[in-house]
């Protein structure tokens, strides 16, 4: 009888081990996955004429679906890009990498960005299970005039600070979410920045922590009007950390990410 326990104990003992061993292994690829997703972001760089472009993305699980990518297009324009994939996770995370694989590959110097979203939303369309989607921010700088062309695609409203005016929502999106409807409409919006402007785009990720009405709601105009006037040297991971002492100290269960765009004063 004691033999017998002692068989199916280290029996167990031995099947515990290996699903602790499978665990490890799982766990150090999704780091890995991780890692790999993080590689694709832009690396730091002095873009010049006065600009400096800052972001944060923050999965809420190893791999997420938000990317953010800033492209070189030649003399002193810059493509911008903001992209959150429907879902979390490494599904997302996949969809995202075919996402910025796609825009390097199709975001060349004389893109017209209404037709690219066109494009990138019938990738979309074809290569991606019906149920996923995908909202964009797609942008084109001119950093010598602060002329920004750009579609948003149901992504909240950006938010402007004006140098001495303060914080106001840019009109919200026309356009729907990309994958889900073989033919969208992609009305382009245009602005410039000033010297001493600059420009907060970001995800529902960021934003829904802040409009829930049973936590006291607060206004993403207010909230970067804080940030821009009193907390810019703490980084954009301010607003993760307002997320969570707002939720309660519980981590949002979205995936965030934020784009600043600024021109110097």
């Amino acid at each position: 009888m004691q033999k017998a326990l002692l068989q199916k104990t280290e029996a167990l003992a031995g099947a515990l081990k290996k699903m602790q061993d499978h665990q490890a292994e799982a766990e150090q690829e999704l780091n890995e996955a991780r890692r790999m997703q993080d590689s694709l972001l832009p690396k730091p760089a002095n873009h010049g004429c006065g600009f400096k472009f800052e972001f944060m993305v923050e999965p809420s699980e190893k791999m997420g679906g938000d990317h953010i990518d800033i492209i070189d297009m030649g003399g002193s324009r810059k493509g911008v890009f903001l992209s959150d994939v429907s879902g979390h996770g490494m599904p997302a995370g996949f969809i995202s990498g075919m996402v910025h694989a796609y825009l390097h590959a199709r975001f060349d110097p004389g893109v017209n960005i209404a037709s690219f979203v066109r494009r990138l939303n019938d990738y979309m369309y074809h290569y991606t299970p019906p149920e996923i989607y995908l909202a964009v921010f797609t942008g084109v700088l001119d950093m010598e005039t602060g002329d920004l062309e750009y579609i948003l695609a149901a992504l909240p409203e950006p938010v402007m600070y004006r140098n001495g005016k303060g914080a106001c929502f840019l009109p919200g999106s026309e356009s729907p979410v990309l994958g889900l409807y073989q033919d969208i409409s992609c009305p382009i919006s245009r602005i410039r920045l000033d010297a001493g402007d600059a420009l907060y785009v970001y995800s529902d990720g960021l934003s829904d922590p802040f409009s829930d009405p049973d936590a006291d709601p607060v206004s993403m105009e207010m909230l970067i009007a804080r940030y821009h006037l009193n907390h810019r040297k703490e980084g954009l991971r301010w607003f993760l950390n307002q997320a969570v002492m707002h939720n309660g100290k519980e981590l949002p269960s979205d995936d965030l990410s934020i784009l600043l765009i600024s021109r110097d004063a």
